[in-house]
C-alpha cells in the first residue's frame, strides 16, 4: 500500500513537471 501511494506521487511529481515544461515552451514561443 505504502508503495502505491509512493508511485501516485511521482506520477503527480513527473505530471507538474511536464505541465511546466509545457508552460516555459509556450513562453519562450
Amino acid at each position: 500500500m505504502n508503495y502505491d501511494s509512493e508511485q501516485i506521487d511521482q506520477n503527480d511529481e513527473d505530471a507538474d513537471l511536464a505541465e511546466e515544461r509545457k508552460l516555459l515552451a509556450s513562453l519562450i514561443e
